[in-house]
């Protein structure tokens, strides 16, 4: 039954009524093995418990999906998984989670996620070089993901991301990307530091958080943490290596770590003292 959002707002205010919202109030019967009682901060928080269609740690691990390009296509993958939990009562990285939200945001918006992501991220953060791109219809000038004996990954992973992993970027965007976050200019700035507070062990909402005691990068120091970004989240950690001014100089060969291993849907496993230098460096043509 669904809960009126006024008497929701009164009891939580107008960002409770968004994370106690419950999928199904959005999604209605589609995907019916998820628990009536999921709400959208426990589908944030990887505390839903909802059976995962793309479960990593899964023995013998799921097949590949390379034929997704389509909400309709993700709704299909996704149905048919028996929860594993109840919700609330377990902290477990779930893929299946991020692509349920990306369900419930177009829903609620009425456009597709790659649109919404773009009208509500990229272009107020000035980020001309991410999108969700088609794994059949690259740009010549995008780094493919590869695979441990050096094949491409186009066969495993679907042919256009969603809300689980999938966006294409540039080292210029992605330094970009962090002063607008926690700035404000993507999301309200309680928005943002409600999201990097602790909601499970050492998560926020949709962030990981380095330690107990350190729970946002600090406002006074930024360089003090880096924020990664993996399928599951964006993760803050601290880096030594960044307390010092940053007197970066390009390394042999992390351009081509950079590249292929931090611009492709694989995830970033560069700092971001890296990417800054790495931005600096390919705007002077070098």
């Amino acid at each position: 039954m669904k809960v009126p959002l006024t008497a929701l707002a009164e009891e939580h205010g107008f960002s409770g009524v968004v994370l106690v919202t419950r999928g199904k109030e959005v999604l209605g019967d589609a995907l019916p093995l998820i628990d009536d009682r999921v709400t959208v901060e426990h589908l944030l928080t990887h505390t839903s418990g909802i059976g995962d269609y793309c479960d990593e740690e899964a023995d013998p691990p799921p097949p590949p999906t390379p034929f997704l390009a389509t909400s309709a296509g993700y709704l299909a993958a996704l149905d048919g998984y028996p929860q594993v939990a109840p919700p609330g009562t377990e902290f477990r990285c779930n893929n299946g989670a991020f692509a349920v939200l990306g369900l419930i945001a177009e829903r609620i918006a009425g456009i597709p996620f790659a649109d919404l992501v773009r009208i509500r991220v990229t272009e107020p953060a000035g980020l001309a070089d991410t999108a969700f791109l088609r794994s059949d219809a690259l740009p010549a000038r995008t780094a493919t993901g590869y695979l441990e004996d050096s094949r491409t990954n186009v066969f495993s992973l679907p042919v256009a991301g969603f809300a689980d992993g999938g966006i294409y970027s540039s080292a210029p965007d992605f330094r970009r990307f962090w002063p607008a976050l926690l700035g404000g200019r993507i999301l309200p700035r309680e928005w943002v530091d409600r999201m990097l507070r602790p909601h499970a062990e050492r998560y926020g909402l949709g962030f990981w958080l380095p330690r107990p005691g350190v729970v946002h990068p600090e406002r006074r120091r930024p360089r003090r943490h880096v924020l990664e970004h993996t399928r599951a989240g964006v993760r803050a950690r601290r880096d030594p290596d960044l307390e010092q001014p940053p007197r970066w100089r390009p390394p042999a060969g992390v351009a081509g770590r950079v590249l292929h291993e931090g611009l492709t849907p694989s995830g970033t496993k560069a700092t971001f003292g890296e990417f800054n230098g790495l931005a600096a460096y390919l705007s002077r043509g070098a």
